[in-house]
C-alpha cells in the first residue's frame, strides 16, 4: 500500500558537550560535569575543547573539517539551508524574505539577550505582527528557541520578554 505525501520526521540537533567530547577524544562521562574535574586528564584539554566547542558548535559534520575557513562556510552552509528549506520554502508567497533572512541573522548573533517584538520591527523597519510571524516560524523550525524568565509568579513569567537562543552557538558566526 502507499501512502503519497505521508512522512516521518525527526528531529535531530547538534552534538552536547557529552557528545562532542565522546566523538573528538576518548573521554566520556556520566553526565555529570564533576566527573571531568575528578578524573585525571592532562592540564587544559577539557577547557580546549570547550572552547573549540563554544566556538564551532556541535554539528557533527565539523569535527571532520580543519580549515577555519571550510568551517565557516559549512555553518553558513546550514543556516542558509535551514532557512530556504525549513521555512521560505513551506512559505513561497512571503512577502519579505529578505527581512526574515536577516531577524534570524541578527538574531544568531545576539542570542540570549532579550528581544520585545516592537524593538525588532523598529530595527527591521516592519510591522510588528510580522516579526512576531517570523519568529514563530523561526522557532517552530527549531533554528531557536525562545526561553521565558523563571518567576514564582506565574504572571511575570508570561509577562516577561523571552530571550532568544540559536539552536547551536557555532551559527552566531555567520
Amino acid at each position: 500500500m502507499l501512502f503519497p505525501g505521508r512522512n516521518i520526521f525527526h528531529s535531530v540537533f547538534p552534538f552536547s558537550f557529552k557528545e562532542y567530547l565522546e566523538a573528538v577524544s576518548d573521554i566520556s562521562f556520566d553526565g555529570n560535569e564533576a566527573d571531568l574535574i575528578n578524573k585525571a586528564y592532562p592540564s587544559g584539554v577539557i577547557i580546549d575543547l570547550f572552547k573549540k566547542y563554544l566556538t564551532w558548535g556541535g554539528f557533527p559534520e565539523l569535527l571532520h573539517i580543519e580549515n577555519d575557513a571550510e568551517k565557516e562556510i559549512t555553518l553558513n552552509n546550514y543556516f542558509d539551508d535551514m532557512l530556504e528549506r525549513d521555512i521560505l520554502a513551506d512559505f513561497p508567497r512571503m512577502k519579505n524574505p529578505e527581512k526574515l533572512r536577516e531577524l534570524a541573522r541578527y538574531l544568531a548573533k545576539n542570542f540570549g539577550n532579550r528581544f520585545s517584538a516592537n524593538s525588532l520591527a523598529k530595527h527591521l523597519n516592519i510591522a510588528v505582527a510580522t516579526v512576531q510571524d517570523y519568529l514563530d516560524k523561526l522557532v517552530s523550525s527549531n533554528l531557536f528557541v525562545t526561553v521565558k524568565a523563571f518567576h514564582h509568579s506565574e504572571k511575570k513569567v508570561i509577562s516577561s520578554i523571552p530571550k532568544v537562543y540559536c539552536i547551536d552557538h557555532g551559527l552566531a558566526l555567520i
